[in-house]
């Protein structure tokens, strides 16, 4: 008790000592409280459990519980206990009526029934009688519901004939998915492009007039901001930013080019006497190859038994490149015999001879570059630069399976219109476009000026083709848009023959490709020229594959894409070391 109130009053007639306040319990004189006595229950007699089968046809109207005790058929129980029995009737039951309403509903991919016709029958009120009551089929229903009964029309067991009247309530229960217009599961992803539709890239078809003296601007990812930390201190507002323009290596114009070529080879970290070597690459070889010309003596240091790949080191004029032995030839001239040991670069060890086909698909969103990225992940290889276009490709389109890691690069390279490159002396791969800028733009900047006076020797050959203006990029799924690519200016026609395939799922591939198509098709000049050799003093590079270079001649400067090099090095009429550069040039002449 959480508040005692006691109350004082004074009594007018007498006065006592003893105050009328009882402080506790006299138990002795309180009689006792009886606890209540719960409300008396009829025992169940019977209990009724209602069975249909899958086509709601009553099989089974009625099995008997008494006391535990099943009851297989229906018959007569005499149990001890319970309400004594009255009579014993037997019910005909009526065919039941036709059902008026019967719909036939039709669901797709509704959720999964395990028992769609259970009835929950709850306690029966208490039974008079005892019954036997045998009911024909019943009406089929079409709708599967669950129905609820309570057995409210059970109240009595009195002999009753049903002719269907409450048939009409009998389905009044719970219907999964009815009169639903759509029940399925709706997951929304990607956009999707409506058939027969494309998207226009125009290419420019000239270079824009700019007036900027370092001509035109680089993409805004590649600015040359040069950051320097200078000791002194300086305003804020005065941030020096050295903005210059884009760099171009120039070769200078001399009279005369005194190289003194510095020529080596080893394998096993032991020298090698050399009678010849080269080393070349291209667009289409993904690695180096190279090849050593040795008098026997030499040839004698490689032990192919123990390794049949020994890595083979050769230097020329400051840079190195590494091959693998592979191949070997021997010959004689003059009585002198020599063998000649060729191979490739590391770069093969992606390629079949060496690497073993992959399975599977890549099964998520992912750009290009991170495919290969996670396919070189467990390799010694590594990709650098990725300077092609780059973009994302859908789950469950890129296929894995029969590819090695070299073969999967080459697609997504030959896909967005570019090539691999392979470093010469190391495990590194970049993937650069064929073409950085479309052929009919390739005046508008060089990445090397050559001028005549280190040019050798120059053979070209015409090759004539179709000039295409538009080409038509179409993905064989509907997860993206088609292209059409075509120049700007003209009226698109002819068209090159369309391109599909699984893998064109983004403007910007679409785009680079369209530029690949484009560029190749009109007539180009296929030469072949002989330079100096790479020398650091001239500033006289080694070509690089997909550079842009501008060659100065008598007759005019014109502009081509390398994609090809070679170092071939040898001993002229004097036994000096000589050493030449050979470019293949792919020069655009117009329409």
């Amino acid at each position: 008790m959480d508040d005692l109130l006691i109350q004082f009053s004074e009594l007018q007639p007498d006065f006592d000592d003893d105050l009328p306040i009882a402080f506790g319990d006299d138990v002795g004189n309180i009689a006792p409280i009886s606890p209540p006595k719960p409300p008396r229950r009829s025992p169940l007699v019977f209990d009724f459990r209602a069975h249909y089968s899958g086509s709601l046809k009553t099989d089974l109207c009625q099995s008997h519980q008494s006391v535990g005790a099943n009851l297989a058929q229906n018959h007569d129980a005499d149990v001890s206990g319970s309400l004594n029995v009255q009579n014993c009737l037997e019910i005909s039951t009526l065919d039941m009526a036709d059902v008026q309403i019967c719909q036939t509903h039709q669901y797709d991919d509704s959720a999964l029934l395990q028992n769609c016709h259970t009835a929950q029958i709850s306690e029966t009120q208490n039974l008079q009688h005892c019954q036997n009551n045998p009911f024909g089929d019943s009406v089929l229903h079409k709708n599967h519901g669950v129905a609820n009964w309570v057995g409210a029309f059970r109240k009595s067991c009195q002999s009753s004939e049903f002719a269907g009247e409450f048939l009409a309530n009998l389905i009044s229960g719970q219907f999964v998915g009815a009169d639903v217009s759509g029940c399925l599961k709706t997951q929304i992803g990607d956009s999707m492009q409506p058939p027969c539709h494309w998207y226009d890239i125009v290419l420019p078809n000239k270079n824009p007039e700019i007036k900027s003296p370092c001509g035109k601007n680089p993409p805004s990812d590649e600015l040359p901001l040069t950051f320097e930390v200078y000791q002194t201190e300086t305003d804020g507002t005065q941030i020096p930013l050295p903005f210059a323009c884009r760099a171009v290596a120039q070769i200078p114009l001399l009279d005369t080019y005194m190289i003194v070529n510095d020529i080596s080879a080893s394998v096993n970290g032991e020298p090698l006497e050399l009678f010849g070597a080269s080393i070349k690459t291209d667009m289409d070889s993904y690695c180096w190859q190279g090849s050593v010309q040795m008098p026997p003596q030499d040839f004698e240091k490689f032990d192919f038994t123990r390794q049949t790949d020994l890595p083979i080191t050769l230097k020329i004029n400051g840079e190195t490149f590494v091959f693998m032995g592979e191949n070997i030839s021997a010959s004689r001239e003059f009585g002198r015999k020599s063998f000649t040991v060729s191979g490739r670069s590391l770069t093969a060890k992606l390629g079949k001879d060496y690497a073993k086909n992959q399975t599977g698909t890549v099964n998520q969103d992912l750009m290009a570059r991170q495919i290969v990225d996670a396919q070189l992940r467990y390799t010694d290889f590594k990709l650098q630069d990725w300077t092609a276009a780059n973009w994302r490709i859908p789950a469950h389109l890129f296929v894995l399976t029969d590819k090695t890691p070299i073969a999967m690069m080459q697609e997504l390279a030959q896909t967005a219109g570019a090539f691999i490159e392979s470093h010469p002396n190391e495990l590194i791969l970049n993937v650069k476009p064929r073409w950085k800028r479309a052929a009919w733009l390739l005046d508008d900047g060089a990445d090397v000026v050559c001028p005549p006076n280190v040019i050798v020797k120059i053979d070209e050959q015409k090759q004539v083709n179709t000039q295409y203006n538009s080409v038509l990029i179409a993905p064989t799924h509907t997860l993206s848009n088609m292209a059409h690519v075509y120049r700007d200016g003209t009226d698109k026609m002819p068209a090159a023959p369309s391109l599909s395939g699984s893998l064109y799922t983004a403007d910007n591939v679409c785009r680079s490709l369209g530029i690949k198509v484009l560029s190749e098709s009109g007539t180009h000049l296929q030469a072949q020229i002989t330079l100096a050799p790479p020398s650091e003093k001239y500033a006289i590079e080694r070509a690089k594959i997909g550079d842009i270079w501008r060659f100065d001649e008598a007759d005019g400067a014109w502009f081509g894409v390398i994609q090809g090099v070679e170092l071939e090095v040898g001993v002229d009429n004097d036994g000096a070391v000589a050493v030449w550069q050979k470019l293949t040039v792919d020069r655009y002449l117009g329409d």
